[in-house]
């Protein structure tokens, strides 16, 4: 009984506190071309996790079946760490960088742990009008009109 209160009080911290970082993460990472299917693909990943960790719970708090009680805690704790370890070592920090910047590091190889660090030019970036001439990018410049007959650039996928 006590495992399990402990249980949902670390979850309740979990969901208050770091939960909704993965979302934050996994809509600011991936390149635009490829975010939607990154999203379905974390979010699907996500969902099978959870179920394969509520039934090792289930397993390890059942007296009949493993009888591990407190001791998953050992289990548990564990995980975190090595995730924690992967978060410092290859998780890049995307604070107060664009989009254009954070693609711009994943193409110069910039290792996840000195994107803090690393200076980017997005002005520098090479203008996306030689792609579209050479056919090596999809998405094109076109007018959108807005109001008062006005019209403003904007990108637009194809």
């Amino acid at each position: 009984m006590g495992s399990g209160s402990l249980l949902m009080v670390v979850a309740f911290f979990y969901n208050l506190g770091i939960a909704p970082v993965v979302f934050c993460l996994v809509s600011e990472i991936p390149s635009s071309r490829l975010r939607t299917k990154t999203i379905i693909l974390a979010r699907n990943t996500y969902n099978v996790v959870s179920i394969a960790c509520s039934v090792l719970i289930l397993y390890q708090l059942n007296s009949k079946k493993w009888n591990w009680g407190a001791k998953s805690g050992f289990f548990w704790g564990t995980l975190c760490f090595c995730t924690l370890i992967w978060a410092v070592i290859d998780l890049p920090e995307t604070a107060g960088k664009t989009f254009v910047e954070i693609n711009e590091l994943f193409k110069l190889g910039v290792p996840a742990r000195k994107f803090k660090s690393a200076k980017v030019d997005p002005f520098s970036v090479k203008s996306t009008s030689e792609d579209v001439i050479h056919g090596n990018l999809k998405e094109h410049m076109e007018t959108s009109i807005v109001d008062e007959g006005q019209s403003t650039p904007s990108l637009i996928n194809k």
